[in-house]
């Protein structure tokens, strides 16, 4: 429980415990509850009632502002804290992207089936022309360029998932 003050009374108001952030009602309650009543009212220039009423995902007249959500996000970072309400609005439109029928062409994810892909295949290439040749044998100009072309494939693609990873992370620059 917090202690507010209201007209000269102390008035405790109960809050729910943090949890996972689905909505972004949920992510501006968590950055309330981590800045606190009066960092809010400092950072926004509303009043916590209004914020609170940011957070709450049964009122439909009142919404938290886009530069609003930018500024409770910068302040929670800078306290070393995720910026939840970014992090849930990029879910969100990539959910709606879906939804359309599209999907994301490049995430960390797929970037990492793909490089695993191109790996195994190139494995299986090494191993059949390796298969048919004694140890001590060495690759002929023909399978060289083949290997070479396989390992530029795995590097392209490592340079991609490198990049997706990259895009795909928060970092204040």
């Amino acid at each position: 429980m917090k202690a507010r003050q209201r007209n000269g009374q102390v008035k405790k108001t109960r809050r729910r415990k943090p949890r996972t952030h689905s909505s972004i009602e949920d992510a501006v309650y968590y950055a309330h509850t981590i800045l606190g009543d009066a960092t809010v009212c400092e950072i926004t220039g509303k009043s916590a009632s209004l914020v609170s009423k940011w957070a709450d995902p049964d009122c439909d007249t009142h919404h938290v502002p886009l530069f609003q959500a930018v500024a409770l996000d910068a302040h929670l970072v800078l306290q070393g804290h995720r910026p939840v309400i970014f992090e849930i609005t990029q879910a969100l439109i990539k959910m709606k992207v879906i939804a359309l029928g599209g999907a994301p062409a490049h995430t960390p994810a797929l970037s990492l089936a793909r490089v695993m892909k191109i790996v195994g295949e190139g494995t299986k290439v090494i191993n059949a022309y390796h298969a048919t040749l004694a140890d001590d044998v060495k690759l002929s100009p023909s399978m060289a360029a083949t290997v070479q072309t396989e390992i530029d494939e795995v590097i392209r693609a490592l340079k991609l998932l490198s990049k997706d990873i990259e895009s795909h992370t928060f970092a204040l620059r």
